[in-house]
């Protein structure tokens, strides 16, 4: 066999050939300089049958690029994070600093007990970043805190998206009076909240469903919303519904005012009152959360008169 005929064998056979530089093929990686002189298969150390030169097969490691081989040395042993509940206590100290009161010791303690319960299950299902006490308390437990200030005795209330089960579960551990539903249309979601809810021994309903079809078989006093979606999502999803609710309470941010301008915009506050019911400094930032509540102007919390009418 000569230089032109080796050169087209190897090239039928396994791929692109440079006769002036290394052989490669892009599925195995590996380098045979062809000497210009040679020719023949034999004069090169091959022989017929070509036979492949024996290489390392990598090992396939999830996260790790393919072409790249691991030692025992170049491993790394995985580590895990220990998230550790609070205790009542710290919870208690961490949360008069903020100014919440008037909670006694029982809810204290199931409010530990929630925290235990929310973060193992966040180990396996993403439902809360706020896995320390400090953020617990500085975020979902000063919200639920602030919005169930503002809610009356004995209300019917439905948490849209529920996810965790803020603020839906805390509420109704700090008012045990109310009447709280959750919802949330993420079924796993949903599971995580009923589970809670039974481990906690409240008397809440947990609904599979988007809060949608909920309404189109129940009505509440109150519908509250975190972190669910901008004014423009929850009116869209409310504007057929608000014969069923006498309001809905909002947690937002700073960015509240672009989404009311958002949904004016698009005709979705028509016959509606927005009122910016309370006002708080979010902690460890200098932003300001506010609770929204839009009613109809019929409804009877749109005589109320706590708070600011935003025209």
């Amino acid at each position: 066999m000569n230089l032109k005929q080796s050169i087209r064998f190897r090239r039928t056979t396994y791929g692109r050939i440079d006769q002036n530089g290394p052989y490669c093929t892009s599925s195995h990686r590996w380098v045979a300089q062809v000497q210009k002189n040679a020719c023949s298969v034999a004069q090169l150390g091959y022989h017929e049958p070509f036979e492949r030169p024996s290489r390392p097969v990598p090992k396939f490691t999830p996260g790790v690029c393919l072409n790249t081989v691991q030692t025992e040395e170049s491993k790394t042993p995985e580590t895990h994070q220990t998230i550790i509940p609070p205790t009542a206590d710290n919870l208690k100290r961490l949360a008069g600093d903020l100014g919440i009161e008037a909670i006694d010791d029982p809810t204290w303690a199931k409010l530990a007990m929630y925290c235990q319960l929310a973060w193992d299950w966040n180990s396996k299902i993403n439902l809360t970043r706020h896995t320390t006490a400090e953020l617990f308390v500085q975020r979902d437990l000063l919200d639920s805190y602030q919005l169930s200030k503002l809610l009356q005795p004995n209300e019917e209330i439905l948490d849209l998206g529920t996810g965790g089960g803020v603020p839906g579960i805390l509420l109704a551990i700090l008012r045990p009076d109310l009447d709280v539903s959750l919802c949330d249309s993420v079924a796993k979601k949903a599971k995580v909240a009923q589970d809670i809810v039974q481990k906690l021994g409240l008397d809440t309903r947990v609904f599979p469903i988007s809060g949608t079809l909920v309404l189109a078989e129940d009505r509440f006093d109150s519908v509250v919303a975190r972190g669910v979606g901008p004014l423009v999502r929850l009116c869209g999803w409310l504007k057929d519904e608000w014969h069923k609710i006498g309001r809905l309470l909002a947690i937002k941010g700073p960015r509240w005012v672009d989404e009311r301008g958002e949904a004016r915009h698009r005709g979705l506050l028509q016959g509606l009152q927005l009122r910016r019911m309370a006002t708080y400094p979010m902690p460890g930032t200098e932003s300001q959360s506010v609770i929204l509540q839009i009613a109809r102007n019929t409804s009877p919390f749109a005589k109320t008169q706590i708070g600011t009418i935003e025209e």
